[in-house]
């Protein structure tokens, strides 16, 4: 028997799952949105709305494979009854692929995913269905990874070591709360995206355009690793993500980054041949992401795909461009899929007849515990 506070509970996360599915919200707008007009402040139950929002988009295809319902208030109940079975799921300790059909969420999916991944499909998209590991960046401009753990112990924040300046938490509850963000002293940013950063090869004094910067969380880590000397140009074309940047950088105390916005074409022709690097982050369909955002391979179509491929292409000729003679372009792209990562690269290469060299690529899967992510480092030869 359900309790009248139990089904207060269904209800509302089925109301938001609704607006993800039918009304095209983000889960994390849609959650935040909620909050705001119910005035929810306890974080238990926040925590407790979000994490079945999110398990019920992660595990849908399992919950609609096993209930035999697409029916979303039918999902919730299901989630409700069945939360120690979906947490063992969601766990997935020892990376068990789960069958084709628990896994996807459509057919066109499972086609499209099996064609791009082969073998690896099953296991990749397993590793959708669990939780993502928080991962911190120490901002070595204000601080050490240690002198940062022992300042977010203080504050009973449990923070773990996993590389020099790369720590992992719990979870983000009460992180934004500490003296530690306050004074600038890390970011939350995936272990895959620092490996992008650093990938860059920057050094101190260079000229660098990080073209599709967004809030900016590479652009403020190449001002670390530049230790703060040179120039970052940091480019898009959403205005309210600049200006998040712009605070973000002053927290960070990292003020070698300059925001600009990009109002037409002419922005990307006035750079031309002007920096040592350039950092190209691709509008692409964030499948590296899915367990950060599992509504997204809800959203993903053959038409969205094939828009994605087209905008790749065309940022890619365009702002390879601003790359010095002698210097690197890096693309990046937040996807499993090679269409996205290898396939644009080799296409872009091919086009250029030799202005371009193909210098290093490397992926990181979700299966490492992390976000999936292609890069490759291309030379720019001639002019």
């Amino acid at each position: 028997m359900i309790s009248e506070h139990e089904d207060e509970l269904i209800d509302t996360i089925t109301d938001i799952v609704h607006d993800v599915f039918h009304e095209d919200m983000f889960a994390d707008r849609a959650i935040e949105r909620f909050f705001r007009q119910n005035r929810i402040t306890d974080d238990t139950l926040r925590e407790t709305i979000a994490e079945g929002v999110y398990q019920i988009l992660r595990l849908g295809g399992y919950i609609k494979e096993v209930n035999k319902s697409d029916d979303i208030k039918e999902m919730t109940e299901f989630w409700y009854k069945n939360r120690d079975l979906l947490n063992a799921l969601v766990a997935n300790e020892n990376n068990i692929p789960l069958p084709k059909g628990t896994i996807s969420v459509n057919e066109w999916m499972d086609d499209f995913a099996s064609q791009q991944l082969g073998e690896n499909y099953e296991l990749i998209f397993s590793s959708f269905v669990k939780k993502p590991t928080m991962y911190l960046r120490t901002n070595t401009l204000v601080t050490t990874s240690d002198k940062l753990i022992e300042q977010l112990n203080s504050e009973d924040i449990i923070a773990e070591k996993v590389a020099d300046n790369t720590l992992k938490v719990p979870s983000v509850k009460g992180l934004f709360r500490t003296k530690a963000y306050t004074n600038g002293q890390f970011e939350v940013q995936d272990f895959a995206s620092q490996k992008v950063t650093e990938f860059c090869d920057v050094q101190s004094g260079m000229r660098i355009i990080d073209a599709c910067a967004g809030a900016g969380g590479k652009s403020l880590h190449l001002a670390a690793i530049m230790k703060n000397k040179g120039r970052i140009l940091a480019l898009d074309i959403y205005e309210d993500k600049l200006e998040d940047l712009k605070i973000r950088a002053r927290r960070a105390k990292a003020s070698i980054i300059e925001p600009r916005l990009i109002t037409s074409s002419k922005t990307i022709k006035r750079l031309d041949s002007s920096a040592d690097r350039v950092l190209l982050d691709a509008p692409c369909s964030g499948s590296g992401v899915y367990r950060r955002n599992p509504d997204a391979k809800w959203r993903l179509t053959e038409e969205s795909i094939n828009s994605l491929i087209k905008t790749q292409d065309d940022i890619l000729a365009r702002y390879s461009r601003m790359t010095k003679t002698g210097g690197y372009l890096i693309y990046a792209v937040c996807s499993v899929f090679p269409c996205e990562g290898e396939d644009r690269v080799r296409n872009f290469i091919f086009s250029k007849n030799g202005e371009y060299e193909l210098i290093e690529e490397k992926r990181y899967s979700p299966i490492e515990n992390c976000d999936g992510f292609y890069m490759a480092k291309i030379k720019r030869l001639v002019l």
